[in-house]
Protein backbone atom coordinates (compact mmCIF):
# COMPACT_ATOMS: atom_id res chain seq x y z
CA UNK A 1 0.00 0.00 0.00
CA UNK A 2 1.41 3.27 -0.86
CA UNK A 3 1.94 5.76 1.91
CA UNK A 4 -0.63 8.65 2.00
CA UNK A 5 -0.10 12.08 1.06
CA UNK A 6 0.57 14.68 3.55
CA UNK A 7 -2.54 16.21 2.47
CA UNK A 8 -4.77 13.51 2.88
CA UNK A 9 -3.52 12.07 6.10
CA UNK A 10 -4.34 15.55 7.76
CA UNK A 11 -7.84 17.25 8.78
CA UNK A 12 -8.52 19.80 6.53
CA UNK A 13 -8.70 23.29 8.04
CA UNK A 14 -11.37 26.39 8.02
CA UNK A 15 -9.21 29.53 7.78
CA UNK A 16 -10.72 33.11 7.60
CA UNK A 17 -8.11 35.57 7.03
CA UNK A 18 -9.01 39.18 8.04
CA UNK A 19 -7.43 41.87 5.86
CA UNK A 20 -7.68 45.75 4.89
CA UNK A 21 -7.05 45.04 1.33
CA UNK A 22 -7.38 42.75 -1.37
CA UNK A 23 -6.78 42.22 -4.92
CA UNK A 24 -7.70 44.75 -7.01
CA UNK A 25 -5.80 46.51 -3.86
CA UNK A 26 -1.91 46.32 -4.72
CA UNK A 27 -0.88 46.78 -1.00
CA UNK A 28 1.48 43.94 0.22
CA UNK A 29 -1.54 43.22 3.15
CA UNK A 30 -3.76 42.80 -0.26
CA UNK A 31 -1.18 40.59 -2.20
CA UNK A 32 0.07 38.29 0.78
CA UNK A 33 -3.64 37.09 1.63
CA UNK A 34 -4.44 36.35 -1.62
CA UNK A 35 -1.47 33.88 -1.85
CA UNK A 36 -1.95 32.11 1.19
CA UNK A 37 -5.21 31.44 0.41
CA UNK A 38 -4.33 29.84 -2.96
CA UNK A 39 -1.40 27.80 -1.31
CA UNK A 40 -3.94 26.82 1.46
CA UNK A 41 -6.45 25.46 -1.03
CA UNK A 42 -4.22 23.85 -2.45
CA UNK A 43 -3.38 21.82 0.88
CA UNK A 44 -6.66 21.05 0.81
CA UNK A 45 -8.06 23.94 2.98
CA UNK A 46 -11.03 25.88 2.76
CA UNK A 47 -10.60 29.73 3.19
CA UNK A 48 -13.11 33.02 3.86
CA UNK A 49 -11.76 36.22 3.73
CA UNK A 50 -13.27 39.22 5.39
CA UNK A 51 -11.94 42.63 3.36
CA UNK A 52 -12.96 45.54 2.74
CA UNK A 53 -14.32 47.05 -0.24
CA UNK A 54 -12.00 48.43 -2.62
CA UNK A 55 -13.06 51.88 -4.67
CA UNK A 56 -15.21 50.91 -7.75
CA UNK A 57 -17.15 47.97 -8.49
CA UNK A 58 -16.30 44.91 -6.67
CA UNK A 59 -16.77 41.12 -8.25
CA UNK A 60 -18.81 39.47 -6.47
CA UNK A 61 -17.02 36.15 -4.72
CA UNK A 62 -17.97 33.64 -2.53
CA UNK A 63 -15.21 33.07 -0.29
CA UNK A 64 -15.28 36.61 0.67
CA UNK A 65 -17.52 38.50 2.67
CA UNK A 66 -17.08 42.61 1.70
CA UNK A 67 -17.56 44.98 4.59
CA UNK A 68 -17.53 49.04 3.90
CA UNK A 69 -15.02 51.27 5.41
CA UNK A 70 -16.12 53.10 8.40
CA UNK A 71 -16.80 56.96 6.92
CA UNK A 72 -16.57 59.56 9.67
CA UNK A 73 -16.99 62.93 10.02
CA UNK A 74 -14.83 65.04 12.48
CA UNK A 75 -17.45 64.83 15.15
CA UNK A 76 -17.84 61.43 14.83
CA UNK A 77 -14.01 60.95 15.53
CA UNK A 78 -13.91 62.93 18.76
CA UNK A 79 -17.05 61.33 20.02
CA UNK A 80 -15.85 57.48 18.81
CA UNK A 81 -19.49 57.33 17.34
CA UNK A 82 -17.82 56.37 14.08
CA UNK A 83 -15.81 54.03 15.72
CA UNK A 84 -18.30 52.28 17.68
CA UNK A 85 -21.13 52.12 15.07
CA UNK A 86 -18.60 50.62 12.76
CA UNK A 87 -17.74 48.01 14.85
CA UNK A 88 -21.43 47.24 15.46
CA UNK A 89 -21.62 46.41 11.90
CA UNK A 90 -18.44 44.15 11.71
CA UNK A 91 -19.12 42.02 14.86
CA UNK A 92 -23.02 41.49 12.87
CA UNK A 93 -21.19 40.61 9.60
CA UNK A 94 -18.42 38.59 11.19
CA UNK A 95 -19.64 36.86 13.73
CA UNK A 96 -20.68 33.71 12.27
CA UNK A 97 -18.18 33.37 9.59
CA UNK A 98 -15.46 33.54 12.79
CA UNK A 99 -17.24 30.91 14.34
CA UNK A 100 -17.27 28.95 11.91
CA UNK A 101 -13.50 28.93 11.72
CA UNK A 102 -10.41 27.05 12.86
CA UNK A 103 -7.90 29.41 12.83
CA UNK A 104 -7.82 33.30 11.91
CA UNK A 105 -5.13 35.38 10.31
CA UNK A 106 -5.58 39.06 10.85
CA UNK A 107 -3.25 41.54 8.63
CA UNK A 108 -1.87 44.58 9.72
CA UNK A 109 -4.45 46.88 11.47
CA UNK A 110 -7.44 49.35 11.82
CA UNK A 111 -10.67 49.00 13.26
CA UNK A 112 -11.64 45.39 10.85
CA UNK A 113 -8.81 43.77 11.89
CA UNK A 114 -8.68 44.96 15.30
CA UNK A 115 -12.29 44.21 15.66
CA UNK A 116 -11.87 41.23 14.02
CA UNK A 117 -9.22 40.18 16.29
CA UNK A 118 -10.97 40.71 19.50
CA UNK A 119 -14.47 38.57 18.28
CA UNK A 120 -12.26 35.64 17.32
CA UNK A 121 -10.37 35.76 20.88
CA UNK A 122 -13.60 35.70 22.91
CA UNK A 123 -14.80 33.04 20.75
CA UNK A 124 -11.44 31.12 21.53
CA UNK A 125 -9.95 30.87 18.48
CA UNK A 126 -6.38 30.64 18.05
CA UNK A 127 -5.14 34.40 16.20
CA UNK A 128 -2.38 34.49 14.09
CA UNK A 129 -1.37 38.54 13.49
CA UNK A 130 0.86 39.44 10.38
CA UNK A 131 2.22 43.17 10.58
CA UNK A 132 3.82 45.09 7.29
CA UNK A 133 4.95 47.89 8.28
CA UNK A 134 3.07 51.13 9.42
CA UNK A 135 1.31 49.53 11.93
CA UNK A 136 4.62 49.55 13.89
CA UNK A 137 6.47 51.99 12.50
CA UNK A 138 3.88 54.61 13.78
CA UNK A 139 3.02 53.01 16.73
CA UNK A 140 1.72 55.30 19.29
CA UNK A 141 0.15 54.28 22.06
CA UNK A 142 -2.93 55.87 23.12
CA UNK A 143 -3.59 57.93 26.02
CA UNK A 144 -7.33 57.60 25.82
CA UNK A 145 -9.42 54.97 25.38
CA UNK A 146 -9.27 51.30 24.22
CA UNK A 147 -6.06 50.21 22.33
CA UNK A 148 -7.20 47.39 20.11
CA UNK A 149 -4.22 46.80 18.33
CA UNK A 150 -2.03 46.90 21.28
CA UNK A 151 -4.65 44.17 22.57
CA UNK A 152 -4.51 42.05 19.43
CA UNK A 153 -1.30 41.91 19.56
CA UNK A 154 -0.80 40.96 23.16
CA UNK A 155 -3.23 37.83 22.96
CA UNK A 156 -2.84 36.47 19.36
CA UNK A 157 -1.53 33.10 19.67
CA UNK A 158 1.53 34.32 17.05
CA UNK A 159 2.39 36.96 15.71
CA UNK A 160 4.82 37.57 12.35
CA UNK A 161 6.46 40.33 10.93
CA UNK A 162 7.36 40.75 7.26
CA UNK A 163 10.92 41.96 8.26
CA UNK A 164 13.44 41.32 11.09
CA UNK A 165 13.81 45.42 11.06
CA UNK A 166 10.13 45.63 11.68
CA UNK A 167 10.45 43.07 14.79
CA UNK A 168 13.55 45.01 15.75
CA UNK A 169 11.45 48.74 15.66
CA UNK A 170 8.45 46.71 17.65
CA UNK A 171 10.52 46.12 20.56
CA UNK A 172 12.56 48.90 20.90
CA UNK A 173 8.51 50.60 21.13
CA UNK A 174 8.33 48.13 24.12
CA UNK A 175 5.98 45.14 22.05
CA UNK A 176 8.07 42.15 22.77
CA UNK A 177 6.23 39.21 23.81
CA UNK A 178 6.44 35.16 23.21
CA UNK A 179 6.10 33.89 19.77
CA UNK A 180 7.31 36.48 17.70
CA UNK A 181 8.47 35.57 14.20
CA UNK A 182 9.86 36.79 11.14
CA UNK A 183 8.47 35.33 7.68
CA UNK A 184 9.67 36.91 4.93
CA UNK A 185 6.97 35.97 2.22
CA UNK A 186 7.54 33.82 -0.70
CA UNK A 187 7.65 35.05 -4.37
CA UNK A 188 4.12 34.01 -6.32
CA UNK A 189 4.86 31.69 -8.96
CA UNK A 190 3.23 34.56 -11.52
CA UNK A 191 6.62 36.17 -10.63
CA UNK A 192 8.45 32.95 -12.28
CA UNK A 193 11.30 34.00 -14.54
CA UNK A 194 9.70 33.71 -18.26
CA UNK A 195 12.82 33.40 -20.30
CA UNK A 196 14.60 35.74 -22.46
CA UNK A 197 12.51 36.38 -25.80
CA UNK A 198 9.50 36.97 -23.04
CA UNK A 199 11.59 39.77 -21.47
CA UNK A 200 12.59 41.39 -24.92
CA UNK A 201 8.58 41.38 -26.39
CA UNK A 202 7.98 43.45 -22.84
CA UNK A 203 10.69 45.28 -23.04
CA UNK A 204 9.28 46.76 -26.56
CA UNK A 205 5.69 46.69 -25.43
CA UNK A 206 7.26 48.65 -22.46
CA UNK A 207 9.12 51.25 -24.71
CA UNK A 208 12.08 50.16 -22.20
CA UNK A 209 15.76 50.94 -25.14
CA UNK A 210 18.13 51.53 -22.21
CA UNK A 211 20.40 48.40 -21.53
CA UNK A 212 19.49 48.21 -17.46
CA UNK A 213 16.20 48.44 -16.26
CA UNK A 214 15.86 48.85 -12.37
CA UNK A 215 12.49 48.38 -10.95
CA UNK A 216 10.99 49.54 -7.54
CA UNK A 217 8.63 47.35 -5.92
CA UNK A 218 8.99 48.97 -2.41
CA UNK A 219 8.78 52.54 -0.65
CA UNK A 220 12.43 54.19 0.01
CA UNK A 221 11.79 54.20 3.44
CA UNK A 222 13.93 52.52 6.50
CA UNK A 223 11.15 49.87 7.87
CA UNK A 224 11.38 48.35 3.91
CA UNK A 225 15.22 48.34 4.07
Amino acid sequence: MSRPSLVNSRRSLRIVHVTPHLPPDQAANALLPAQLGEWARARGDSVHYLAHSAAGPMVPRSDVTWIPRTRRSIWQRLLRVGSIAGAWRIRRDAEAILESADIVHVHSNGLLPEVGARLAGRMGKPVVLTLYGTEIWHYRRKQLGPDLFRRAYRRAAAVTFYSQGLLDRARELGLDRPRCHVIYPSVAASFTYRGEATRRDERRALGLTAKNVLVNVKRLHPLAG
